[in-house]
């Protein structure tokens, strides 16, 4: 998540050794290229990063916006583990305890603004 935490900052590609330098350098990750070629490699294999390459060199773009992402590992999880309801998660994440009023209004201001995109 991280690595693509760092590609989300900026719409810029960015190649393998400024990649490896940033997390090395900013993040004191110290990291070998192996490690970081395998990171790169299942995140292109996910689909989440695209690969370009340019002469001797590789360029690493994302393909998919950090909402979109969001979206779908949500979305996944509440197929997942609450069989598409979003009931039976509410259930499991309050487990009978009270919900406070904010909370109460901001599901219905989003359960109305929900239903009026989907009359749509």
């Amino acid at each position: 998540m991280e690595i693509m935490e760092y590609f989300w900052g900026s719409d810029e590609p960015r190649n393998f050794s400024t990649i490896l330098n940033y997390f090395n350098t900013h993040k004191n990750k110290n990291w070998k290229k192996q490690t970081l070629s395998t990171y790169l490699t299942r995140l292109v294999k996910e689909k989440l990063l695209k690969v370009k390459p340019i002469g001797t060199n590789t360029q690493y773009s994302c393909i998919i916006t950090q909402e979109r992402y969001e979206s779908v590992q949500a979305r996944g999880l509440l197929n997942s583990q609450y069989n598409g309801s979003l009931r039976n998660f509410l259930t499991a994440l309050y487990q009978g305890k009270p919900i406070n009023c904010q909370e109460i209004e901001e599901l219905k201001i989003w359960l109305d603004k929900s239903k009026i995109s989907a009359n749509e």
